[in-house]
């Protein structure tokens, strides 16, 4: 394991000077460094420490961490691995290693480091932590929830630890024990607020409107300049039918993120539902105006349009969200229809077969090229 340094940087250069082979003093004065952000001294006293004695292996997992500093990946995972291999026993370089592989999307290979980082340390909390990070990346939730658990375990007062517990539980559908685990993470940290809009959204799912509201104003008094917390109560307060304060609420989030798509998606819909279709048209053109670059918008109006029975303009739109965002999958399922009711065969035949390039299960997807299929071989 790495030796901290405890010596001033004046006092190690003095021991360098009176032997300049000192590996431990190059070592040491390479950790003093990066203490004080120093980060290109302490590159150089750690590739000497290397040069000096090659078996060290700290000097390697240092070297490492400035190299993924720098985001020289490759050579990171280079000096990692031979950490490893000087020192199989050392824990810090199987969880760097295990991050390594995850930049490089190697997901058995990243699981496999943390699991030596617990076999050497059980109670290793960044590598749970990770580890639950990365099956929930995969979907695997039950691993998940089991690393995020053992988080907890170890840090019973990390608020944080309780929220991120709340978070996968929630996910899990363990919607009683996720507000249990946010009500814990707000009794450890009250001014958490993630934890109240969390929890608010939680209470929301339940019904309970009351206490929901009350804990998303709380997250707000906590972060009043938090556009997410604004759009969450804006949400809730259209969800129990208070119209006039979630209009104000979204606004509110459009006035602090001009460029918060999902706020004007929210008010246009409303508008919609208040039969006040041209007022819903202008609010999504107004977002566009602010951010001509959003795909949500131009799928939303082009959706909007579609209701509204014009479908040429609803192209337009669904080719401007196509074209910001190539690889969205239902914008182009939806363009797809568009064309087939038109009778465009080609142009939904091209848009059906893209999006099972970017996503083979869609099924919607492929019976509609099916159908396509069947009408261009009795059309022709």
């Amino acid at each position: 394991m790495p030796v901290e340094s405890m010596s001033s940087i004046d006092d190690l250069m003095s021991r360098i000077e009176s032997d300049p082979y000192d590996h431990e003093a190059h070592f040491l004065l390479g950790v003093e460094y990066l203490r004080q952000d120093m980060v290109e001294h302490a590159f150089k006293e750690f590739k000497e420490t290397v040069r000096l004695k090659p078996e060290f292996a700290p000097a390697h997992y240092f070297l490492g961490n400035i190299y993924m500093y720098k985001e020289w990946i490759d050579e990171a995972e280079k000096e990692y691995e031979t950490a490893i291999n000087l020192d199989p026993g050392y824990l810090d370089p199987h969880i760097s290693m295990a991050e390594i592989f995850r930049i490089k999307n190697k997901v058995p290979e990243a699981m496999t480091e943390y699991n030596k980082a617990l076999s050497l340390d059980p109670n290793s909390v960044q590598a749970h932590l990770e580890l639950g990070e990365l099956y929930l990346e995969v979907c695997e939730l039950e691993k998940s929830e089991k690393e995020y658990r053992q988080v907890v375990r170890l840090m019973p007062e990390d608020s944080d630890a309780h929220l991120s517990l709340s978070g996968i539980l929630y996910l899990r559908l363990n919607i009683e024990e996720s507000i249990a685990e946010a009500r814990e993470s707000i009794r450890l940290d009250p001014g958490n607020a993630y934890a109240h809009i969390i929890l608010g959204n939680l209470l929301s799912m339940r019904g309970n409107n009351k206490e929901s509201l009350e804990e998303i104003k709380k997250a707000i008094g906590l972060e009043p300049e938090n556009p997410e917390f604004h759009y969450s109560y804006g949400m809730a307060l259209l969800a129990n039918e208070m119209y006039d304060e979630a209009m104000a609420e979204l606004r509110k989030t459009i006035k602090i993120n001009p460029y918060h798509q999902e706020a004007y998606i929210a008010i246009s819909d409303y508008l919609l539902d208040e039969d006040r279709a041209d007022d819903a048209v202008s609010e999504l053109k107004g977002g566009l105006k602010a951010f001509p670059d959003g795909d949500e918008l131009h799928y939303a109006l082009g959706l909007l349009y579609l209701d509204l029975e014009k479908p040429d303009e609803a192209i337009e739109e669904l080719c401007a969200a196509i074209r910001i965002n190539p690889e969205y999958a239902e914008v182009r399922y939806d363009l797809g229809v568009v064309y087939l009711e038109k009778g465009m065969l080609d142009e939904a035949e091209g848009q059906f077969r893209k999006v099972l390039e970017i996503d083979p299960d869609y099924e919607d997807a492929r019976n509609a090229l099916d159908m396509v299929l069947e009408k261009s071989v009795k059309k022709g």
